[in-house]
C-alpha cells in the first residue's frame, strides 16, 4: 500500500462534508465600535481558519444587509487575509462619525461569503454607536433668573447643579436640585426630589456659547406629570 501527497496541499482538519473545504470564522460573534464625535476610528477583529496553506490566502466578506442598520458609510472593512502556513489572523474595521446621533446603537453585519472550498457557520454583528468625552466646566453658572447656581461633575458624565427657584410654580417652595447626565452634548434631566418635586426634562449643552438650555422647560414627574414649565438657560460665568 502506498499514498501520493502534493507538497502544496493544505493539510485539512475540517471535513464536515467528506470533501477539501476549509471552515472559516470570526472568532467572536459581536465586536463593539465606538466612534468618537465628528472623527473616525479603527479597530481589529480576528477570525480563524481550520487549514494553513503554503501562500498568504484571502476571503471574500459581504454586508448582511438584512441584519444590518448602520448609517451608509459609517463602517468600512479591510480585507481578511490568513499568512501562510496560519490558522489566523485580523480584519480591520473602520468608523467614522457619518450621522450617528448619541445613544443610538446600530448593528453591522458581516459574513465570509461561502464557495466550494470554503465554508462559515456566523457572521460578526458589529455594534456601532457614538461615543463623546463629557467635559462640561464646573464652578458658578448663572440660572435663568439672574442668581448663581454652583456646577459639580458627580462622574465622567454625570453632574448636579445647586439649588435654585423654579418660578413656574412657586418661587419659594420649589426649588431644582439638578443632577443630570451628559451624552455627547445632549442633557438628561434626572434631578433629586425636592419637597416632593421631581424635576424631568431634555437639553442642550452648546460649549461653543457656554451654556446648557432646557428649550422645552422641565416637568414635575410627580405631581404635574407631562405638563413643563418655561424653558431654562444655565450660563457659565
Amino acid at each position: 500500500m502506498f499514498a501520493l501527497f502534493s507538497c502544496d496541499e493544505e493539510p485539512l482538519i475540517f471535513d464536515g462534508q467528506g470533501s477539501t473545504q476549509t471552515l472559516v470564522n470570526f472568532a467572536s460573534g459581536s465586536a463593539d465600535l465606538g466612534i468618537p464625535l465628528s472623527s473616525t476610528l479603527s479597530i481589529s477583529v480576528d477570525f480563524t481558519v481550520t487549514s494553513t496553506a503554503e501562500s498568504d490566502r484571502t476571503f471574500d466578506m459581504v454586508v448582511n444587509a438584512d441584519a444590518t442598520d448602520a448609517v451608509a458609510g459609517s463602517v468600512a472593512f479591510g480585507t481578511a487575509t490568513i499568512p501562510a502556513g496560519s490558522y489566523s489572523g485580523t480584519i480591520q474595521l473602520t468608523g467614522t462619525d457619518v450621522g450617528l446621533v448619541a445613544g443610538d446603537i446600530r448593528t453591522f453585519t458581516l459574513e465570509f461569503v461561502e464557495s466550494a472550498t470554503t465554508v462559515s457557520d456566523g457572521g460578526l454583528a458589529v455594534n456601532v454607536f457614538l461615543v463623546c468625552e463629557s467635559n462640561i466646566p464646573e464652578g458658578a453658572w448663572t440660572d435663568p433668573v439672574g442668581g448663581t447656581v454652583t456646577l459639580t461633575a458627580l462622574s465622567d458624565d454625570e453632574y448636579e447643579f445647586s439649588n435654585f427657584n423654579y418660578g413656574y410654580y412657586n418661587p419659594s417652595n420649589n426649588p431644582i436640585r439638578g443632577q443630570f447626565k451628559d451624552i455627547c452634548n445632549n442633557v438628561s434631566l434626572q434631578g433629586s426630589t425636592e419637597f416632593g418635586v421631581a424635576w424631568r426634562g431634555a437639553g442642550v449643552y452648546d460649549p461653543a456659547a457656554g451654556t446648557i438650555s432646557f428649550g422645552s422647560g422641565v416637568e414635575d414627574s410627580n405631581f404635574n406629570p407631562g405638563i413643563f414649565g418655561p424653558a431654562l438657560t444655565f450660563t457659565k460665568q
